[in-house]
């Protein structure tokens, strides 16, 4: 957890710094808090990188804006499979949670298209399969041998790309919300890190633990992930 305030730290920093230099004095302590709110808004998104939340800031003459967001995506599916003539059960786990620093900028203050650059930490980014037989089904006949689902045992695999993930990407919609609400939509790609993988089979099934780097080679190139997200913002003060 320090590592991703340390990281966001040094995201933020130089914006945060121009923002305080550009200021303008107040004539008044309302005054000079009305104008930071009216450059907030709060952003929420849904889409394929799941639920999310996030704050925005916009700097200078709104051509330039600050964003920064947790996303969250679990999905957990299971059905049934014959593999080689027996029942298997595949369950499928998929848990993607991190935060987002970005950098939006826009070629004219009220343009509508929007370029966007930053990274997220994904401090959870994974992907596990188990695979079971059915309970309860007739036995697993092996030549003259017979076996319970429990005497094969099950296969689980685990992939894990958690880390810095760079982005890059873009988006239309309004620059500001002008009556307090507005929507957007983005699209964009991630580049994850080098995933890590790890197989573990139990029983019978226990020598597919062997499959683990033939897993490995064959997915370490697919480390792009596109996303498309959309999303309502709520302005704090017109």
């Amino acid at each position: 957890m320090k590592k991703t305030i340390v990281l966001l730290l040094v995201f933020l920093a130089p914006f945060l710094v121009k923002a305080q230099n550009s200021s303008k004095p107040a004539d008044s302590v309302a005054a000079h808090s009305g104008s930071k709110w009216a450059r907030i808004s709060l952003d929420f998104s849904a889409g394929t990188r799941g639920a999310g939340a996030g704050m925005r800031y916009r700097l200078g003459d709104g051509k330039w804006a600050v964003r920064l967001g947790y996303s969250y995506m679990p999905i957990t599916y299971g059905f049934n499979l014959a593999l080689s003539g027996y029942q298997t059960h595949i369950d499928l786990f998929n848990n993607f949670q991190g935060i987002q620093p970005l950098l939006e900028f826009r070629p004219a203050s009220n343009s509508r298209f929007k370029l966007i650059a930053g990274f997220s930490y994904f401090y959870l980014a994974k992907f596990n399969i188990n695979l079971t037989p059915v309970l309860g089904s007739a036995a697993y006949k092996f030549g003259d041998l017979n076996f319970t689902p429990q005497q094969i045992g099950t296969v689980t695999a685990s992939i894990d790309w958690s880390g810095i993930a760079p982005f890059i990407g873009f988006g239309f919609g309004s620059p500001h919300p002008k009556h307090k609400v507005g929507c957007s939509a983005g699209f964009g790609m991630y580049y994850l890190p080098q995933p890590s993988i790890n197989i573990h089979g139990t029983n019978f099934l226990s020598g597919n633990d062997a499959n683990q780097q033939w897993l490995s080679n064959n997915i370490s190139s697919y480390r792009y992930l596109p996303i498309l997200n959309f999303h309502i913002n709520y302005r704090f003060k017109k």
